[in-house]
């Protein structure tokens, strides 16, 4: 299977507060360190070297937990809020974590808390509206989303592969380190 699209909304105020505590800004390692075990440093170490530490999660759940369960290292993740496409990054590991999650993010009001987490290469910052990409892409997004095979079979047929896609459509002018990696994935 080749690479995936993964969407993620932050339309709420908490969803937000979030995106400035892993998306907009860097996270400490300080503060992963204390909540992965420690055969787990060198790894966040090689992350935080590379990429930075960012990162984003899903409530496991019916839905969430097969689509983070088919999530891989390179496939791409995009952020969504007032119907514009606001950051892309490829996804550069996955942990199930729930302490990292509440230290990081908290719960909420069921008292879950977004463990399902995805590392990210640094977020490139977009501002592109839905519906310019909806033909691909869909427009109706909610929560954490995978973009259906039939879809991405679309964006292959159109573009040669996602990776093209993302940096025509997403990432055209983008200064950013995923642009100079498009071959070597």
């Amino acid at each position: 299977m080749g690479r995936q699209i993964f969407i993620f909304t932050a339309s709420n105020e908490a969803a937000q507060a979030h995106l400035r505590d892993s998306i907009q800004n860097r996270i400490p390692i300080e503060l992963a360190f204390k909540s992965f075990p420690s055969r787990d440093h060198d790894a966040l170490r090689a992350l935080d070297r590379s990429h930075g530490l960012y990162a984003w999660g899903a409530v496991p759940g019916r839905l969430n937990a097969p689509r983070w369960s088919a999530m891989n290292v390179g496939d791409w993740s995009l952020c969504v809020f007032n119907s514009r496409f606001r950051y892309v990054a490829r996804v550069a590991a996955k942990f199930n974590n729930k302490q990292f999650a509440e230290r990081l993010w908290r719960t909420n009001a069921k008292g879950e808390t977004w463990q399902l987490m995805y590392f990210l290469e640094r977020p490139a910052e977009v501002n592109i509206c839905v519906r310019d990409l909806s033909y691909f892409l869909g427009s109706g997004f909610m929560g954490f989303t995978r973009i259906r095979e039939e879809k991405i079979s679309r964006i292959a047929a159109e573009f040669g592969d996602v990776d093209r896609f993302i940096h025509a459509r997403l990432l055209p002018n983008a200064d950013h380190p995923t642009r100079n990696n498009l071959n070597e994935h």
